[in-house]
């Protein structure tokens, strides 16, 4: 005798004989797409069990016992008796040395479980066969050395896990095994220094952390060893004097910071040493004004700000000192006409604005006539 039974959440079709189910369930509500496939035993799951892709092609190959995954479980590629996934399970719970593969055949990852949880040593691999990844589990989470490799087989990284957080030092090396950065960590924070190379082994810059915060001084240096920028870093933020530097020693940019917010004028300079820019800003870290010079100190540009926005009429200047445009400003967005003049000092434009919209344009015959 059959009986059908249909359950609308799990979708199941099951055919009774003899105290035996053969159990299916379905992608579809047509019942047409197969997922599963196992068979119940006086209502309890017993022996092989099928899981598949919803394209039809098997997914998962295994056996269950009492309810319960049990023994070898196979994963497959989908389309594909490939071998995706070695499990083994004892009472639901994955046990003992697991493998993954690539499509090739090639193993890609060697684990190992205790009652569900990675323990030991994970190994990663390239398809070449080549390590890519040694890491030390424990209770589930990385605790210990972690080691990661180019595929040529060159150390890339290695660093100290504690309970699955950074704890120690992290090194990470340049392709041809020379360091590039060497960091401490406590409890997955950056704490101490952090050191950071040139290729060449030469220091590259030097930051200082505290739990997790850049604190303390910060120095970065060109290739030569001269000081490329400095600074103090306060909780996370720029806090005091910051000075750059162009390559030949010459001061790039001076700033001030307080808890982050830039704090009157910030001034950036010349490889020659005569004032590029100069940027004001008021106490509460918003900019004022700016002004920007050609390298024979002439103006090229300025420009004002209120609540950080662009207000008032902004001015571009020829390198003779001629203005080459005005531009009026509410808000941030042009409004207004802006007047546009060649170096002789001759209107040749003029465009009309509206809240940032462009509603108009007169040109330079339109306006002698």
């Amino acid at each position: 005798m059959k009986i059908r039974l249909v359950f609308l959440f799990f979708l199941f079709t099951h055919l009774t004989t003899y105290g035996q189910e053969l159990v299916r369930t379905f992608y579809d509500e047509e019942k047409r797409i197969v997922r599963e496939v196992y068979r119940k035993v006086n209502g309890v799951a017993e022996g092989e069990y099928k899981l598949f892709y919803e394209e039809g092609s098997l997914a998962v190959l295994g056996q269950l016992s009492n309810d319960k995954k049990e023994g070898l479980f196979i994963d497959f590629f989908p389309n594909s008796q490939d071998t995706l996934r070695i499990i083994h399970y004892e009472n639901n719970l994955k046990q003992g040395p697991s493998r993954n593969y690539y499509q090739s055949g090639e193993i890609s990852q060697e684990l190992h479980y205790v009652d569900d949880q990675l323990e030991g040593e994970v190994i990663s691999y390239f398809e070449s066969g080549i390590t890519r990844q040694k890491a030390t589990f424990k209770n589930n989470r990385p605790d210990g050395w972690t080691y990661d490799y180019n595929p040529e087989g060159n150390l890339l990284e290695k660093a100290f896990y504690k309970d699955g957080l950074l704890d120690g030092v992290r090194e990470q090396y340049y392709e041809d095994g020379q360091l590039r950065a060497s960091t401490t960590y406590k409890k997955g924070d950056i704490q101490g220094e952090q050191l950071n190379y040139y290729p060449s082994g030469k220091l590259k810059s030097k930051f200082s952390y505290k739990k997790g915060y850049q604190h303390g001084p910060t120095i970065s240096y060109y290739e030569d060893g001269s000081v490329a920028r400095k600074g103090k870093y306060r909780r996370g933020d720029p806090h005091g004097e910051f000075v750059s530097y162009h390559e030949n020693g010459q001061v790039a940019e001076q700033a001030k910071y307080k808890r982050g917010d830039p704090v009157g004028d910030i001034t950036s300079y010349y490889p020659d040493g005569s004032i590029q820019e100069v940027a004001s800003y008021n106490d509460l870290g918003n900019i004022q004004k700016l002004i920007a010079f050609y390298p024979n100190g002439e103006k090229e540009r300025e420009v004002y700000y209120r609540n950080g926005q662009e207000e008032g009429t902004a001015v571009k200047y020829f390198e003779n000192g001629q203005i080459k445009e005005t531009m009026p400003f509410v808000k941030g967005s042009p409004h207004g006409t802006q007047m546009v003049y060649n170096e002789n000092g001759v209107l040749i434009l003029e465009r009309q604005f509206k809240e940032g919209r462009r509603i108009g344009e007169i040109l330079k015959e339109e306006i002698n006539n």
